[in-house]
């Protein structure tokens, strides 16, 4: 596993297993980390730009809520929208229809 660790403040931002192809943000809140004007989760943009490859998938876990949500770098680059957000570096967003659903890591 890979750590992805963000450029701008040092901290990791997910990890990578790069025999499955999978990328895991774990520890997400939604309270804090979703953009709710958009209905959408956001990641740092060179992660989907610039780090994963075409054919990774995207797993969230937001503990607040106890669900896993799975997307694939594919469906982030043809859906995503891209918004510098406060602080943050730049980011894409992909709304919540394009993204499944479960109670365990998909």
């Amino acid at each position: 596993m890979k750590q992805l660790i963000s450029p701008d403040h040092g901290r990791r931002v997910g990890i990578y297993d790069e025999d499955k192809h999978i990328m895991y943000k774990y520890g997400v809140k939604k309270s804090k980390h979703f953009f709710r004007k958009a209905n959408s989760w956001g990641i740092d943009a060179w992660i989907i730009n610039d780090f994963l490859p075409d054919d990774a998938i995207i797993i969230l876990h937001s503990v607040e809520e106890g669900i896993y949500y799975k997307t694939t770098r594919k469906v982030f680059k043809e859906h995503g929208k891209y918004l510098n957000y406060l602080k943050h570096s730049l980011q894409m967003f992909l709304s919540l229809e394009h993204w499944t659903t479960g109670n365990k890591a998909l």
